[in-house]
């Protein structure tokens, strides 16, 4: 029987890669979502000052059309990056479930062979001490 350990050595480099990119996905995820955050306070901010001062009232309404239109942007990415995650943790599971189908081959493949040579030195035991009860009869 072939030995699968190069080939369980490439998938559990494929799954760490995949492990890789989730971590990757999340982290932009936490990103964005900081970002969208960030304009949402900012806008809060910008809407309380302007509320205070009445030179600015003109110029607010552009601010907001243009950060609206930002968070906008950053929903879409966001939910962008959800659906990319959703794929990579499926690729993720995939990768794990073929993963574990070798190296239970590869396990049972061993205790198999392990098996074999017990039975190979008992026969040989076996007939060691037959011919040592045969010499001394």
């Amino acid at each position: 029987m072939s030995d699968l350990k190069s080939l369980i050595r490439l998938r559990r480099w494929e799954l760490d890669e995949k492990r890789r990119i989730l971590m990757d996905l999340n982290q932009l995820a936490m990103r964005l979502e900081a970002e969208k955050k960030h304009v949402e306070d900012d806008m809060a901010r910008e809407h309380e000052e302007s509320a205070d001062v009445m030179e600015s009232s003109p110029t607010f309404g552009a601010y907001v059309a243009s950060a609206i239109a930002r968070r906008k942007s950053l929903e879409s990415s966001i939910s962008q990056v959800a659906e990319r995650i959703e794929t990579a943790a499926e690729e993720l599971r995939e990768s794990f479930r073929e993963l574990k189908k070798y190296e239970v081959a590869q396990d049972s493949r061993d205790t198999e062979a392990r098996m074999e040579t017990l039975r190979e030195e008992n026969k040989l035991m076996d007939e060691i001490a037959t011919e040592g009860h045969r010499r001394k009869g």
